[in-house]
């Protein structure tokens, strides 16, 4: 293959790899994030975990309301106090003919008996414990949803970098394997002039050296290949055999559009973080919820007054009917007069936890502020990289394409067109590597700034 062709068949790959991975309609790597984020095991956890705690707020709000209660009950008993009623102790003479009958008496406990009612209670007043249990409850539940969205952003970086990864390694191989061809046409024209007596046979053992030399990059290539391929499987929970699908495309990468991946100063992709970064919200949200737990101890400070209405019937015998039911109207109170220092230690043990995350919020925007410096310097350098290696490419192959036709025609010798050779392979090996760098630098920023999830759902 000509340095010319294989250059053009180079920048074609690249400019595929380009305009697809970045998002560009149906991408191969766009399907790829979405079968992770429907499939990742820990992603259901989270959701999980979002369905209990959207329940327990569900129950909090119903606190606000009253509650209904049907309450019924059938008892059988015996024995107890007895009154005995003698008629002769109260009545002194009768009239002719008359006659008292015998003592007689009953019990206080009814042989059977029932009881069944409805029962009404409402809070009217519990000091904050209802209305801060509720938003407590809500906190942790935009907690929890916050988690979600950074396990989703990490899952969609460490995709893109496997899959990054990866299709360097195949361009590798691809270059690898354009260099043996290239390694055994340099032997083949070694050999002929060998035989034409214008070359030493030495210069032919270093033609078959380089062709080795070739073969072996190949094999370190492939197994990167391999390795990478095993990886992103195993990522996506994939058989290890799976074949990764790559982006096509024959347009010439366009440096502008590569460039634009750094259009903003370092202090506006803190400042994006700041605002973005879905691990802040969780812990600030968290904050709030102890917040408002601490209110809910301190409600215990004030009386809990509530509103009891029962309407039932009891008797003998199960008759439901005016004559046997009853009502109850009931104001309740409650008040915590004394637990030997027990509300304040738990209104103390909340404002601990409180200042516990304090702490990590701010060990976290540290982290953050460091984790967006680096990707930022690393983006910034890998384009600086892009720039020259698009430049040694250049000088590369032409210097190759001249090298080449000076030693065939005897004018260079054998060192200065395997130096050529190699120089033009290095170079090709180096733009792959830098732009792929380019691509795992961009979406790393994205992770430090909160943004993949966000840029991966504007372009999908």
């Amino acid at each position: 293959m000509k340095p010319s062709t294989a250059a053009f068949v180079i920048f074609a790959l690249l400019a595929g790899a380009y305009q697809n991975l970045v998002g560009q309609g149906n991408d191969p790597l766009g399907q790829y994030v979405r079968r992770a984020l429907s499939s990742n095991l820990t992603i259901k956890q989270t959701v999980e975990r979002i369905n209990e705690l959207a329940a327990a707020k569900n129950e909090a709000h119903s606190r606000f309301f009253p509650v209904l209660d049907f309450n019924a009950r059938y008892s059988r008993q015996g024995g107890g106090r007895e009154v005995l009623i003698d008629p002769s102790k109260f009545i002194e003479s009768l009239p002719p003919g008359v006659e008292l009958g015998e003592p007689s008496g009953f019990s206080f406990l009814r042989e059977r008996e029932h009881d069944t009612r409805f029962n009404l209670i409402q809070p009217i007043f519990t000091g904050g414990l209802v209305s801060s249990s509720y938003d407590a409850r809500s906190m942790e539940l935009m907690a929890a949803e916050s988690q979600l969205e950074g396990v989703k952003e990490e899952i969609i970086f460490r995709v893109k970098q496997a899959y990054y990864q990866y299709a360097m390694t195949v361009e590798l191989v691809n270059i690898a394997v354009e260099n043996k061809d290239l390694a055994a046409q340099h032997l083949e024209v070694a050999q002929k002039l060998f035989e034409a007596e214008r070359v030493a046979r030495n210069e032919v053992l270093r033609a078959e050296v380089g062709v080795s030399r070739a073969e072996q990059a190949i094999s370190e290539s492939d197994n990167s290949r391999e390795l990478g391929r095993l990886y992103f499987n195993k990522l996506l929970d994939y058989d290890s055999e799976h074949d990764i699908e790559l982006p096509v495309d024959k347009d010439i990468v366009d440096t502008s559009e590569i460039e634009e991946f750094a259009v903003k100063s370092l202090q506006d992709y803190k400042n994006i973080a700041y605002d973005n970064r879905a691990e802040i919200r969780e812990l600030q949200y968290n904050i709030d919820a102890l917040g408002y737990l601490k209110k809910v101890h301190r409600s215990d400070y004030f009386p809990q007054i509530s509103f009891s209405a029962t309407y039932g019937w009891e008797g003998r015998d199960y008759n439901f009917d005016l004559q046997h039911d009853y009502w109850n109207l009931s104001l309740l109170l409650k008040f915590n007069i004394l637990s030997f220092g027990a509300r304040g230690s738990r209104v103390d043990q909340a404002q601990a936890q409180i200042n516990r995350l304090e702490f990590a919020k701010s060990d976290l925007l540290r982290s953050v502020d460091l984790q967006v410096s680096e990707a930022y310097y690393n983006l910034k350098n890998s384009l600086a990289q892009w720039r020259s290696a698009r430049h040694q490419l250049r000088s590369a192959e032409e210097n190759y394409r001249i090298t080449e036709v000076q030693y065939e025609n005897g004018l260079a010798s054998q060192i200065s067109f395997l130096d050529a050779q190699n120089a033009y392979t290095s170079a090709r090996s180096n733009l792959v590597i830098v732009y792929y760098e380019i691509l795992t630098a961009g979406a790393a920023l994205d992770r430090a700034c909160g943004l993949g999830l966000a840029r991966y759902s504007t372009t999908d």
